[in-house]
């Protein structure tokens, strides 16, 4: 069993997961409780987006090891995965409490796992907001940045909490930490959409240009353009508009709410071209 089971671990590694899953049944099939086997199953299925399946597995090793906190944990991941939020905050929940336990209880061997915590935290925010439950969302997204402050997606997830909540001096601060942090990425682009978004509402229509100029700069078929278009149409300059309208819909051609507000902005202008 342990050599099927090892196997599977070995295919699971390469990203060969429908081998990993063949591998990882025949260790189940010579030792049914082997619950790195169906761990390992349970992992690999997820891999293939097959979380329902995934659970079965996880549910399994539950079954012979109750106090297992990576189960409970991936559990509450997969659920989140499924739009389950509430079961994904029991999962969690669980795991947390597992993991503070074997620690206290003096049964475990190794250190709190932090990594995990961390992510426990993070993933909670995300379900809390889901669920509407923003200010408890934005308790959790704190405690995951109390244990790893250098995780940047941690301080975009917390923008746009303090946007949900109508913070908008913390969105802005978060957001500004962003693209201090990781300037290059995904996320600095989004935080520069959001910090245009931002300066807008305060009339500050010069540093808000200059943020989405640096979102078009990071991804030309990011919204920059399109938010550009709607800053220059609150500004009357419907020409100015139009031209990042076209801008938006040449990267674009699907980006029906651009194509609406060229719309908008031509009948302003009494066109119909």
């Amino acid at each position: 069993a342990d050599a099927w089971g090892n196997k599977g671990n070995a295919f699971s590694k390469l990203g060969k997961y429908e081998e990993a899953i063949k591998c990882c049944d025949k260790a189940i099939e010579l030792d049914p409780k082997n619950k790195a086997s169906w761990g390992n199953k349970g992992n690999a299925l997820a891999e293939l987006g097959k979380y329902e399946e995934s659970l079965l597995c996880l549910d399994k090793v539950i079954e012979l090891d109750p106090k297992n906190a990576d189960a409970w944990y991936n559990k509450g991941n997969h659920f989140l995965e499924l739009g389950k939020h509430e079961e994904a905050l029991k999962c969690w929940d669980k795991a947390y409490e597992l993991e503070k336990n074997l620690v206290r209880d003096g049964n475990y061997n190794q250190p709190f796992n932090d990594d995990m915590v961390e992510n426990i935290w993070f993933g909670k925010s995300i379900a809390l907001g889901e669920l509407g439950r923003h200010q408890e969302a934005l308790t959790c997204i704190d405690q995951a940045l109390k244990l790893n402050r250098t995780e940047t997606v941690s301080w975009s997830t917390k923008g746009k909490i303090h946007l949900q909540l109508g913070q908008r001096e913390g969105a802005m601060r978060c957001f500004t930490k962003v693209t201090e942090m990781d300037p290059k990425s995904r996320l600095a682009y989004e935080a520069w959409d959001n910090l245009g978004l931002l300066f807008a509402e305060q009339r500050n229509y010069e540093k808000a240009f200059k943020c989405y100029d640096k979102s078009i700069e990071l991804n030309p078929i990011g919204e920059g353009w399109y938010n550009k278009g709607l800053l220059f149409a609150e500004l009357d300059k419907h020409e100015e508009a139009i031209e990042c309208y076209d801008k938006a819909l040449e990267l674009d051609p699907d980006n029906v709410e651009a194509l609406k507000n060229k719309g908008v902005a031509l009948a302003y202008l009494d066109r119909h071209d």
